[in-house]
């Protein structure tokens, strides 16, 4: 064999004997285990204030290559709420060592605090035909009327939705029922029937209407609140009015029994939604013919 043939033989059996090596570290050394996750609890009750490293406390992590890895967990996802109480999420919990191996887990987590969505209106769902034809109705201001707040997301009033609002017809006087659709971040959703008016305008001018200081109010089952409490005053041929006693002849008065209160429909020990109508009558004082204006409260109850 000639010493040319020697030598490439050579090469290439240092060129296998390095490429064994090489595969044999490979195998020894690479890192396929990912970290093992442990808990003190598998459920953990959390503010709603917390943000998502709260859901961590109590977790740990360790790898056999790396060590300790706790500060490499993460919340990977958390889900709406699951089950019929809105009570429980899931959240998958997520470790990850130097290699990019990972390892998951899952906790319950409640809210220690947790509270229903809470809304106002902050003027009546009552306009001239042909006005404000959308759901989303806004005062002078832009603000919109009907708001929603969130335990978990603050403010979600853009994220309403008005369902049903194909049967209101707004250039036609009436009331019209429609539907109020919001959720949240976790999936926790109210959905309620609201009524809106739309009237003649030169009939409405010559009506009284009650003022109230809101126009929606939330109560729990079994309460029953002071519906006159609400009442700020009456609007009158453009006036602004002040409620009294007959006995009080000053300029500016709407005597207290021209204003009345029906809550005959509402259930305040069942949950549900329901109306009160506000009614202020004016008779006159030379024997004019009695008119009378009125104004729904919204009550929910919880």
């Amino acid at each position: 064999m000639s010493r040319l043939k020697i030598f490439s033989l050579g090469l290439l059996i240092i060129g296998v004997i390095i490429c064994l090596i090489g595969l044999a570290r490979t195998y020894f050394h690479n890192d396929a285990t990912p970290p093992v996750i442990t808990m003190e609890e598998d459920t953990i009750a959390i503010s709603v204030s917390d943000d998502e490293s709260a859901i961590l406390q109590g977790v740990t992590a360790a790898d056999e290559k790396d060590g300790d890895v706790t500060d490499r967990i993460v919340v990977s996802s958390l889900t709406p709420f699951v089950g019929d109480e809105q009570a429980e999420r899931i959240a998958v919990i997520a470790a990850f060592d130097s290699s990019n191996n990972i390892a998951f887990a899952k906790r319950s987590v409640t809210y220690s605090d947790y509270q229903p969505m809470k809304f106002s209106l902050s003027q009546p769902l009552r306009f001239p035909v042909g006005d404000r034809t959308s759901g989303a109705w806004v005062d002078d201001r832009g603000e919109l009327l009907l708001q929603a707040t969130d335990c978990l997301d603050g403010d979600i009033s853009s994220q309403i939705q008005y369902l049903g609002m194909d049967a209101v017809d707004s250039k036609a006087p009436g009331v019209y029922s429609f539907t109020v659709h919001v959720s949240n971040s976790a999936g926790d959703v109210e959905e309620f029937p609201l009524s809106v008016e739309y009237y003649d305008p030169k009939e409405a001018s010559n009506l009284p209407r009650v003022e109230l200081e809101e126009y929606l109010i939330t109560i729990n089952a079994g309460e029953e609140p002071d519906l006159e409490d609400l009442i700020t005053g009456v609007t009158f041929r453009n006036t602004e009015l002040e409620i009294g006693p007959r006995t009080d002849l000053a300029a500016g008065t709407f005597y207290d029994e021209q204003v009345s209160v029906d809550d005959s429909d509402v259930d305040y020990d069942t949950p549900g939604v329901y109306e009160a109508t506000y009614r202020a009558a004016y008779a006159g004082d030379k024997d004019e013919e009695e008119v009378s204006g009125t104004v729904r409260l919204v009550i929910i109850v919880r």
